[in-house]
């Protein structure tokens, strides 16, 4: 005869206690519930935000560099407009222009000037089909030569060569020299940027201008429409209150997620879901063993039916070993 001790009460106890700690850790999930809607309406508002952030940005770096709301509204026109017509991204171009903009202010070059160098290169990239790094690249390095007021080689030769081919030649072109000239004009720090970037904006455009028009009913100019278009339509919903709203489910979000009984319900839930896999552990290695046994299949029933006439009964059954 072999002899196999189980303990019903024992067992039940432990199938009491992981009932116990399920409930506890489902009420600690229902308890934060509210924070992970909001959570989830968060980040499905994200997008939003980030286009209406991004806007009123460029929008106030406008009006501090015109100082005045009425000229920065009339350069955001004035941008979009041009993005539109060339296929530009605007998020990339705007800031890039919103740099000149401020750089060109108390300069022969602010205003109009600006506009028309701004649109010359706009012009050069489209008809290169330069990509939006690289653009934002060449108009970034006008704006520093806009901004020293001096042209330096590495500006010229370095970052707006390396970005327009043939720069370097068409600055010489522009200002009616040969390039050993201009090197020269460079080295002495005699080449000012009020005199070339004008010459040079009107030399990229007779240049760039009419394989510009022709790239701008293109693929990647149509799909930058395409995004200009998405764009919009965000920064309509933003306008519409979005933004202001948003804003105030982020500050509500945050001050939830630092409050102390949302920390000590994580704090539950995660000791909680410790015990229930440290409690399947145990009964995994209780089961594993029992299964050992040839005869598990024909004492387990007993036991249960033992169980249920006694459980606090400690059964013993005894199996016939052939």
């Amino acid at each position: 005869m072999a002899r196999i001790g189980l303990d019903p009460a024992g067992l039940r106890r432990g199938v009491g206690e992981v009932r116990t700690l399920l409930g506890q850790a489902k009420s600690a999930v229902f308890s934060l519930q509210g924070a992970l809607l909001g959570l989830g309406v968060t980040m499905a508002a994200k997008k939003t935000f980030d286009v209406g952030n991004s806007t009123r940005s460029m929008q106030r770096g406008l009006e501090a560099a015109t100082g005045s709301v009425d000229k920065a509204q009339k350069e955001y026109a004035f941008l979009t407009k041009t993005a539109d017509e060339l296929g530009l991204e605007v998020a990339s171009a705007g800031k890039a222009f919103v740099g000149l903009t401020a750089a060109a202010q108390g300069t022969s070059l602010a205003g109009e000037e600006t506009r028309r160098v701004f649109t010359a290169i706009s012009m050069t990239a489209t008809a290169l089909g330069l990509d939006s790094q690289t653009t934002e690249g060449a108009l970034l390095a006008l704006q520093q030569m806009m901004s020293k007021g001096t042209v330096q080689a590495d500006e010229l030769r370095g970052q707006l060569g390396e970005r327009i081919p043939g720069a370097f030649n068409m600055a010489a072109e522009a200002m009616g020299i040969t390039t050993i000239e201009l090197s020269d004009m460079l080295d002495k720090g005699e080449l000012l940027a009020s005199d070339l970037l004008p010459r040079l904006s009107n030399v990229l455009e007779q240049r760039f201008g009419k394989a510009a028009a022709t790239a701008s009913k293109e693929g990647v100019a149509e799909f930058n429409r395409f995004k200009n278009s998405v764009r919009e339509m965000f920064e309509t919903i933003a306008q519409g209150g979005v933004l202001e709203a948003f804003t105030g489910s982020i500050r509500e979000l945050t001050k939830q997620l630092r409050d102390p009984s949302v920390k000590d319900g994580l704090s539950s839930l995660a000791g909680g879901l410790a015990s229930i896999l440290g409690k399947m552990t145990d009964a995994n290695s209780g089961l594993r063993a029992a299964h050992a046994h040839p005869f598990m299949l024909l004492v387990v029933p007993e036991v249960f039916r033992n169980h249920a006439r006694s459980p606090l009964e400690k059964v013993e059954v005894e199996v016939k070993v052939k």
